[in-house]
């Protein structure tokens, strides 16, 4: 998506508007030790067009007790949204507690990674009102729609049957301009036996 984003917004001033940081980087933000280099090199890669600290929203995807999460940073009104699209949390669940540990280790990783300028832990965060996942394994197709559509809010909801979730995903996969996109061979012949599919491969 970076990529996409820094295709269609060359020589605007909208290049740079989201950066996306890579989810190696949340992983690397759990250890207790860290290490300010290591955190920059994989936070800051693929922004080389564009300076990721002045970018308006952060999105850091986040793979917490077997389940995807985004989180939004907001670095012009200073706030947080966790897009958690577990359905307890419309059952009592409190997502608060949840995210403590984990959100609190996110901030303080990305203070070190933008040399503590921003004491991102102190600031507002909210769990912001998102379609609801009816499948325990569809979690990484809602943060792709999240990193896709959330602005200040969502620009639109979409479908959230697994099937159609993964439709989508397969079609934007295949409608993908970026030559560096490279399928598993598995994948690719799935894809490869179908009909309709069979000419633009």
């Amino acid at each position: 998506m970076g990529r996409e984003d820094a295709r269609d917004f060359w020589n605007t001033k909208c290049l740079g508007w989201r950066h996306y940081a890579d989810s190696k980087w949340a992983e690397k933000s759990m250890s207790r030790h860290l290490d300010p280099k290591d955190l920059k090199k994989v936070f800051y890669a693929g922004s080389v067009l564009y300076n990721a600290s002045q970018s308006h929203m952060v999105f850091i995807p986040v793979f917490h007790d077997h389940q995807w999460t985004l989180y939004a940073f907001n670095m012009c009104d200073q706030k947080l949204s966790i897009l958690d699209s577990r359905p307890d949390t419309t059952k009592g669940a409190d997502p608060t507690k949840r995210h403590q540990k984990t959100r609190c280790n996110i901030c303080d990783a990305l203070t070190v990674t933008m040399n503590y300028a921003i004491d991102f832990r102190s600031w507002e965060y909210q769990f912001p009102k998102v379609p609801r996942q009816q499948d325990s394994g569809d979690s990484g197709f809602f943060v792709f729609n999240f990193m896709r559509l959330w602005g200040h809010q969502l620009v639109r909801w979409f479908p959230t049957e697994s099937r159609e979730l993964r439709k989508d995903f397969l079609a934007y996969i295949l409608l993908c301009k970026d030559d560096n996109v490279n399928l598993p061979d598995e994948v690719s012949l799935k894809i490869k036996n179908l009909p309709s599919c069979i000419s633009i491969l």
